[in-house]
């Protein structure tokens, strides 16, 4: 690139600066899929043909400075203006910059440092979205939320790499489009996504697949007359709940309709499933039988029941698969860690209500319970038996909104979602959708209003 010298020699901040307003502008509208919608297709030309030439000229320059080799600080200081949703978006957008983030964000020993003390000690900044109606399922990807709204039978699908906009947000944050089952007065109660396909869980027995650039349905895979607790998709395959027992469904787009075919039956639970997970060939279930049932999935129809996780006394709620771990939470007050390979519990977390929402990564676990708050865990020290209870939370942050009175019945938190530097959460009947941003952190935590780990000075 000809101007790349130019920029090599005399960068200043102010371009430094300009480049990350690039990079975001790029990260928001890549993020936005095409869709079938004439005003939206307009809207999102008007917007490309504004920010064509910058963009094209950010694209060039930042991809020069990724294949450079020798340009790490500027790239560096360039992500310092962005915040971790966009540096989410970022690492989706290609394979240099996947590996060039982790590599260099979150396997850098340094960075982690800085995170752990900021997810201890910080306020992070956070994004609020109010919907107004409850919203009783998530999930969560670089670009998008997606959330099933209680009672219409629809999926609401926020463009989360909008949210941040240069200027403060005034007005209220309105779906960026929706997926209607066509179920009205059930409520989407699962859901999961891959690169092209939706699939959702319903209170009306159903589990649907939808094209999810285009909200059209392309199959009903499984119609009964239970409450689907829990779907996911995972390598062109559906894992659904049903009744005590886990179906498997492997499913592929013909002529623009979604085929399937049973593949699995898992058995062995004794009362209704309300969770699942998968990981690679691993699944694991839990119920109202109070145990978990890790399974290892083999050729079509044979599977093996690997281990059954014990020591919870009452239902399991939820339950997250994270490589050679997994987390569970349930009505018994607690959230358990276990070891999938040798089935041992690794560590007991307490709380003072019902766990409704867990979630787990490299560096911590997130829990959210039945009266609105969510707990973030350090799971190195939660690994560590030496470590007694008060140095295993990070922060309690109350994720309901101050200014609404309800009752604490109606203060679930209804899903959790964690990645290095970001929380998201939904909860309560307003339907509170809260974005938690530790890269471009706020400030100190001076008060302790949420974090409890203080064993370091504040940045000045």
């Amino acid at each position: 690139m000809p101007n790349l010298g130019y920029y090599s020699r005399h960068l200043t901040e102010e371009d430094v600066e300009q480049i990350g307003a690039v990079t975001r502008n790029i990260i928001v509208n890549g993020s936005i899929s095409q869709t079938d919608d004439p005003e939206h297709e307009n809207s999102s030309n008007i917007n490309l043909s504004r920010s064509k030439q910058i963009r094209k000229r950010g694209e060039g320059l930042l991809d020069a400075l990724l294949h450079s080799g020798n340009y790490l600080n500027i790239i560096q200081n360039i992500l310092q203006y962005l915040n971790g949703t966009q540096i989410a978006c970022l690492h989706k957008t290609c394979r240099p910059w996947a590996e060039f983030i982790d590599d260099e964000l979150w396997r850098n020993s340094r960075v982690n440092l800085k995170l752990d003390r900021y997810w201890g000690s910080y306020m992070p900044k956070c994004f609020v979205i109010t919907h107004g109606r409850t919203l009783e399922s998530m999930k969560v990807t670089p670009g998008f939320i997606m959330c099933g709204e209680e009672k219409s039978g629809k999926v609401l699908i926020f463009n989360r790499a909008a949210l941040f906009p240069p200027h403060p947000v005034t007005e209220q944050v309105l779906p960026h489009s929706l997926v209607d089952t066509k179920s009205p007065g059930s409520t989407v109660v699962s859901l999961d996504c891959d690169e092209n396909i939706l699939v959702t869980g319903s209170t009306d027995g159903g589990v649907r697949l939808f094209d999810l650039h285009t909200g059209k349905l392309l199959s009903v895979l499984s119609q009964s007359g239970s409450l689907v607790y829990g779907v996911r998709l995972h390598n062109s395959k559906v894992y659904i709940t049903a009744g005590q027992k886990v179906t498997v469904q492997q499913v592929s787009i013909e002529s623009q309709r979604a085929v399937s075919t049973l593949t699995h039956v898992l058995e062995g639970h004794t009362r209704e499933i309300m969770c699942l997970d998968v990981s690679g060939d691993m699944v694991v279930s839990g119920g109202r039988d109070k145990f978990l049932l890790l399974y290892r999935l083999g050729p079509q129809g044979a599977f093996q029941t690997v281990h059954t996780l014990n020591g919870h006394k009452l239902k399991v709620r939820c339950v997250r698969i994270y490589e050679t771990m997994c987390i569970s939470g349930s009505w018994d007050r607690t959230a358990r860690l276990w070891d999938i390979k040798s089935g041992e519990c690794l560590r007991v977390l307490e709380h003072e209500m019902q766990i409704r929402s867990v979630d787990l990564d490299s560096s911590r676990i997130l829990t959210g319970d039945m009266e609105g708050y969510v707990y973030a865990w350090n799971l190195e020290n939660c690994l560590d038996p030496t470590c007694g209870p008060d140095k295993l939370c990070l922060r309690a942050h109350n994720a309901m909104d101050p200014t609404v009175m309800c009752r604490d019945s109606e203060k679930i938190v209804y899903n959790v979602h964690l990645e290095p530097a970001v929380q998201v959460q939904v909860a309560g009947t307003t339907g509170r959708i809260v974005v938690s941003d530790f890269w471009d952190a706020d400030g100190y935590d001076l008060f302790q209003l949420e974090s409890f780990v203080h064993e370091n000075v504040a940045d000045s």
